[in-house]
């Protein structure tokens, strides 16, 4: 994957989306790091909302301070962020999700909203200098986490691709995360990532009981 190349990006497709989400996956290596680069340029240019997920993974990086020099690059340019508890401690150095909050808002003034995961202890929104957070599904039978990260961070873009970010109550916020942290609790249940992200039936069967 890190073999993708600047020439290779269908850019019809960079000029058409609403949201562009990348991670710090593809900024790992080269060529793939300037393609994801152009690509971000591109659709930025076309209007698209940007979004970002560092999701860290420290085999892949030399050391932290590479990790985290990228990370801080993707969180500069986005708009949305979904950040994982761990991740937020790696970038900023707090523990605090408020004081975290502020600290990426210092790296990036122009983030709209920030979402952090904090796995069972639930996930949190921060929207226009408010604070909304929900609890974590603990119904048992977690088998397999891989994906459940994903899976929100998906959960919570469909959600601004339907309602938008402008003006969101914290009654929207709430709705947005509870949601997907459902949603990440079905994935949890079976092994694998991509083959067990539920339908939305699925999620509102879940929250419905």
């Amino acid at each position: 994957d890190v073999n993708l190349s600047e020439e290779e990006l269908e850019l019809r497709l960079l000029h058409a989306c609403r949201i562009f989400h990348f991670g710090s996956l593809s900024l790992t290596d080269e060529p793939c790091r300037s393609a994801t680069r152009r690509a971000l340029k591109e659709a930025r240019a076309a209007g698209a909302l940007i979004s970002f997920d560092p999701n860290y993974r420290a085999p892949l990086w030399a050391d932290e301070d590479a990790a985290r020099e990228q990370i801080r690059f993707g969180i500069g340019q986005c708009d949305l962020l979904k950040i994982s508890d761990n991740e937020l401690t790696l970038v900023t150095g707090e523990r605090d999700f408020a004081r975290g909050a502020a600290a990426l808002r210092e790296l990036n003034p122009a983030l709209r909203l920030i979402h952090v995961t904090a796995g069972a202890e639930g996930s949190h929104a921060f929207y226009e200098g408010r604070h909304v957070s929900a609890p974590a599904l603990k119904l048992g039978g977690v088998v397999d986490t891989s994906g459940a990260g994903d899976t929100f961070c998906a959960c919570t873009l469909s959600y601004v691709l339907r309602h938008g970010l402008e003006a969101l109550t914290d009654e929207q916020l709430l709705e947005m995360l509870t949601f997907a942290n459902a949603a990440a609790y079905l994935v949890t249940t079976k092994k694998g990532a991509l083959r067990s992200m539920p339908e939305p039936a699925a999620v509102e069967a879940l929250l419905a009981r």
